[in-house]
Order: C-alpha cells, then sequence, then structure tokens
C-alpha cells in the first residue's frame, strides 16, 4: 500500500488494497466494498473502532461499531467461517473490553421481511432482544439491544 508524504495512505491506494484485501471473495461485505464503505472503514479503523479477523490476507469478520452510542455499524463474517464462533467474540471483545459495562445495539429487517435471508435469527442467537420500530433511510428495520449480563466483567 503505498502513502503520500505525510504519511497517510491516499484513498485511491487505500481503496485497491481495501478491495483486494477486505472484500476479496467475501460477498457478504458487499455494503463495504464501495469508495464510500473504504473510507468508513478507514476512519473507524482510526478510531479503534474496527475489528477485523483474517486468515491470511483475507478477511473472514469484520465488526464495525460507535462507540459513543453503542451501535454496531456492521458485523459479517464469511459464510465458510460462519460456524467458528466469530460474532460471538467480537461481541465479547467489544463489550468486555472496549465498552466494558455498556449495552450494544443493531438494526436489522423487520420481522417477516422477505430480504432477511437469516440475519434477525442470528442476531437472536447471539442474545439481542427484540427493540423498537424503526425507519432508516426510508426502509422499516428493527433495532435490537444486547445487556451485559449480571455478574459479567468481560473477563474469563
Amino acid at each position: 500500500m503505498s502513502s503520500s508524504q505525510d504519511g497517510t495512505t491516499s484513498p485511491k491506494s487505500l481503496f485497491g488494497w481495501y478491495k483486494g484485501h477486505i472484500t476479496g471473495a467475501i460477498a457478504s461485505f458487499a455494503a463495504l466494498a464501495t469508495m464510500a464503505g473504504c473510507v468508513v472503514l478507514k476512519e473507524k479503523i482510526r478510531t479503534g473502532q474496527a475489528l477485523i479477523l483474517k486468515d491470511g490476507a483475507m478477511a473472514v469478520g469484520i465488526l464495525l461499531f460507535t462507540g459513543e452510542t453503542g451501535s454496531i455499524d456492521f458485523m459479517g463474517c464469511h459464510p465458510l467461517y460462519r460456524k467458528m464462533g466469530i460474532p460471538k467474540a467480537f461481541l465479547d471483545k467489544v463489550m468486555g473490553e472496549l465498552l466494558k459495562g455498556r449495552e450494544l445495539s443493531i438494526t436489522t429487517f423487520r420481522e417477516g421481511d422477505r430480504a432477511d435471508t437469516g440475519h434477525r435469527r442470528a442476531i437472536k442467537g447471539l442474545g439481542f432482544a427484540e427493540a423498537e420500530l424503526l425507519v432508516e433511510f426510508g426502509y422499516p428495520t428493527q433495532r435490537f439491544v444486547l445487556h451485559r449480563k449480571e455478574g459479567e466483567d468481560g473477563g474469563e
């Protein structure tokens, strides 16, 4: 990856690296596979609000969050790695170390939305509870909340 004279990476070279290493063969990360997604990812990495798990050069899991609000902005896992506990490991890291003691929230499809390919079920399986109905970017969604269980401190 090339850098500009001030030591920062140019958006064009970052996007090239990003397209090759982050999105690679990961169709489930299509939302991030744009120049705008690259800019968001770079900012999240810079501010310590991104977790990226790699297998070799390929990203197999990504979680982006906003520390101020406790919201998960993006959570995805490569299809071949979905049964390996990556989302739970990400949530444990965020809740146990990065946002210790705070609740997390995420939004997804409403119940019955035919566009949902199992995201609601996966979120519920991670312990998130249904919360209020929303409309985001003109689309009906629902917020889910994950509360820290009493007595959990993020440690082993």
